[in-house]
């Protein structure tokens, strides 16, 4: 092959792989969100809310193995709910969703939007299109699991016996506290920030991997306890990037 024909090979591969990551070759949705937390407390109703952006891709051009799949991420920061007791911290994590709030607000409003990237995408595409008027949706308390058990639906709440100690965090019955509905809508708001404000610790001792007191192994952080399982990342997708 003559050099002038490697040579064009080689500019439009660049070409390409440059469309690929401007975007051009990539299959692509974004919309964002209000969360809304509502609670009824002795000393009357209180409410909080945050707004997040959800942003799907997959990749028409797979230059690397990882770009044939895809994916959702989740930008916002845990709801802030001020009550009698203290704050109540709404995280980006979910029990009946392992790939987040995002993913389970997307499913609500598009309930065709799941089994991966090729459902994924189209239904975030939809909700960022959806230009007539605002959509709403609640969450439910539980949904039905693969046995028909009761699965906890709601992101997951925390709240700390020292707002200052970090190792303080506790899991919280959204019941107890008097959590009664928590609602969604599409906005245009900017994603909320600034809540390391309350927490100033925030990003500094965090890791999905936690030293085993036992064996000073690495493991999992579902084999730990609350305090050790929690990540910066279930209260602000901005630590830890």
């Amino acid at each position: 092959m003559k050099r002038r024909g490697v040579l064009a090979i080689i500019i439009a591969g660049v070409a390409l792989l440059g469309l690929a990551r401007g975007g051009y070759l990539t299959n692509s949705g974004s919309y964002r969100f209000r969360m809304h937390v509502e609670a009824d407390t002795p000393q009357g109703p209180r409410s909080a809310s945050a707004v997040y952006e959800v942003y799907a891709n997959k990749s028409m051009l797979h230059i690397l193995p990882e770009e044939a799949s895809g994916g959702l991420t989740t930008r916002g920061q845990a709801v802030v709910l001020d009550l009698p007791g203290g704050p109540v911290f709404v995280l980006l994590k979910v029990r009946s969703n392992s790939d987040g709030l995002g993913a389970l607000v997307t499913q609500t409003f598009r309930p065709e939007a799941f089994g991966g990237a090729e459902f994924i995408v189209p239904g975030v595409r939809a909700i960022g299109n959806h230009f007539w008027g605002t959509l709403k949706a609640e969450l439910p308390a539980t949904v039905a699991g693969p046995h028909g058990e009761a699965i906890v639906n709601w992101p997951m709440m925390v709240r700390f016996r020292d707002i200052h100690d970090p190792k303080s965090i506790e899991l919280v019955d959204p019941a107890a506290v008097g959590i009664k509905r928590i609602w969604v809508e599409t906005t245009r708001d900017p994603v909320s920030t600034g809540i390391e404000k309350r927490l100033g610790w925030l990003g500094s001792n965090f890791s999905f991997y936690k030293p085993d007191p036992k064996t000073g192994y690495f493991v999992p952080v579902d084999s730990l306890d609350m305090a050790q399982r929690s990540t910066a990342q279930d209260f602000s997708s901005e630590f830890g990037k």
